[in-house]
């Protein structure tokens, strides 16, 4: 009869040590996919600043074309100027928001490290 108890509370205990495991998992599973979701946003920010690089790089080579076509092109220089700094400014946002995501994907990664 005492084995049959002994066994009983074995069970009793391992079954509520897998619920634990269990449960671990699931939390696990909800920050891997919070990390997915991290990373995917981390890929649109870099494919946005990316396009920036490319419209400020385009910007600037149009500029240096039109500078050396005519001086009588000042006005159009000046606007093309204009939507440079405006593409460097959203370029430095985008910036600043993939350095703020990378700090939140390195708190998440950090949830995973064993010590």
């Amino acid at each position: 009869m005492q084995t049959v108890k002994q066994t009983e509370t074995i069970s009793k205990t391992t079954e509520e040590r897998l619920q634990e495991v269990v449960k671990l998992f699931n939390n696990i599973n909800v920050h891997v996919d919070n990390l997915a979701d991290k990373m995917d946003q981390i890929v649109e920010v870099i494919k946005d600043i990316t396009k920036a690089k490319n419209d400020t790089l385009s910007a600037i080579e149009s500029i240096s074309a039109v500078a050396e076509e005519t001086s009588a092109a000042s006005e159009e220089v000046d606007a093309t100027a204009q939507q440079q700094l405006e593409a460097v400014t959203k370029l430095n946002a985008a910036a600043q928001t993939l350095r703020n995501e990378t700090t939140e994907l390195e708190s998440a990664i950090k949830l995973f490290k064993v010590d």
